[in-house]
């Protein structure tokens, strides 16, 4: 699998011909958000109040979901695409029809179904991680630097080593495996999403696949190992690889500053003559169009750097982002 779209597919492949998998029923769950806080609410891991909303009808209706904040997300959906935070009922009453909208445009036929859950405070880090017979074993943590406080959720720095304390990334790395149990994964890669906070560890999402985008290429910088490589290697039952994080490594999403229509891209080159910088990689030319989150979903580009600390690699990521600047031509219609 590559993507969340893929999961399950390929866990019906590999069935079909006798390479090791996991139970597609399994890579199926982690893809519906509800499910998947259903099997979690049924464990011992920490588990957010939530509820299932059709975004349609409690949209003309209203409805009183007995918990602020909250986040608002369509069941499916990657790469925080409708992901809303709300503080109070009018918010929550603006964002229900405006995540309907973003389903019609995304659907010929599209379910409304939205999970409505306890926004959870606190640091949020990505676990990368293979299993091999339902044994977990990390490959990276990263550390997201910026708040992702919302109300929208794009995201724009991962960085690793993480600089989270030795007892805290012990207990991460257990609720990362015991999650895996928790949802029957057993084979491949996964790729979690957390936060951490004095309540503990809290599973964000747990996905059957490895991380998304061009962000895999960030584990080559940190360790010198191909994550495709990686996760070839294991499937065809060669003996996990000892892999080490040297000095340490960061990428950043490229943010989309608005939605409209390309017109130029500044400061590649001075991206890429900061200390630090090892790659920039823009996805973008003129005359095309791209969205801001929440209805986003394309990251403009990534910036990928190397140094012998975390905190140094971090710096030059944000230099690079003052470096880039996106311009943009407001969209004369807009048929979503």
């Amino acid at each position: 699998a590559t993507d969340d779209a893929t999961t399950e597919l390929a866990s019906l492949i590999a069935g079909r011909l006798g390479l090791r998998a996991n139970d597609p029923r399994a890579a199926a769950l982690t893809r519906d958000k509800h499910k998947a806080r259903e099997r979690l609410r049924s464990s011992t891991l920490n588990c957010p109040r939530f509820l299932k909303v059709d975004a349609a009808r409690r949209a003309r209706g209203g409805f009183d979901p007995g918990f602020y904040p909250l986040v608002a997300k369509p069941l499916s959906l990657s790469a925080s695409r409708g992901v809303i935070r709300c503080d109070n009922d009018a918010e929550l009453a603006r964002a229900l029809p405006r995540i309907a909208r973003l389903l019609e445009s995304e659907y010929e036929r599209p379910s409304y179904e939205v999970l409505v859950e306890e926004y959870i405070p606190g640091v949020e880090v990505a676990v990368e991680g293979l299993l091999r017979d339902g044994r977990f074993e990390p490959l990276a943590v990263f550390d997201k630097p910026d708040p992702l406080h919302g109300p929208y959720f794009e995201e724009t720095c991962y960085v690793t080593p993480s600089r989270l304390p030795r007892k805290t990334l012990s207990l991460l790395l257990r609720t990362a495996a015991r999650a895996c149990d928790v949802y029957g994964l057993t084979e491949g890669p996964v790729h979690g999403e957390f936060r951490v906070n004095d309540d503990g560890v809290w599973l964000l999402e747990m996905a059957a696949r490895t991380i998304g985008g061009s962000c895999g290429r960030l584990l080559h910088f940190a360790t010198g190992c191909s994550l495709e490589e990686l996760v070839v290697a294991r499937a065809l039952g060669d003996a996990p690889r000892k892999i080490a994080v040297r000095g340490a490594a960061g990428v950043l999403m490229v943010p989309t500053p608005a939605t409209g229509v390309v017109r130029r891209v500044e400061g590649i080159g001075e991206a890429r003559g900061i200390s630090g910088v090892v790659d920039v990689e823009i996805n973008l030319n003129a005359g095309q169009v791209i969205r801001a989150w929440p209805e986003g979903g394309g990251y403009p580009g990534f910036v990928f750097s190397r140094a012998r600390t975390p905190r140094e690699a971090e710096r030059a990521l944000r230099l690079a982002r003052e470096k880039i600047n996106i311009v943009t031509a407001p969209l004369i219609a807009d048929a979503s």
